[in-house]
């Protein structure tokens, strides 16, 4: 039970566990996209990855399958999220 003493209770902490996992946070870390989703939830989990220390993720079906304005002001979002703006 290696990771019995580890905090598992959000999506962030998980992230950051793995994170931190990768030669002690010293690597670049991007996780790969999810099912299709609405904004908020885009949104909210892209939030979930920059706050567990992830340097990126992989959105490609969720910005692809939308009307190309609304992708990118999608894209603009996330890329605040990541700058620590969003």
């Amino acid at each position: 039970k290696a990771y019995a003493d580890i905090d598992t209770s959000t999506l962030t902490k998980r992230l950051a566990h793995v994170v931190q996992s990768f030669f002690n946070g010293r690597r670049l870390v991007v996780f790969s996209g999810g099912e299709a989703k609405g904004l908020d939830g885009i949104l909210g989990e892209i939030r979930e990855i920059a706050a567990g220390g992830a340097t990126g993720s992989i959105i490609g079906r969720n910005t692809f399958q939308r009307p190309r304005d609304e992708a990118i002001a999608m894209l603009n979002q996330i890329i605040d999220i990541y700058k620590g703006r969003g």
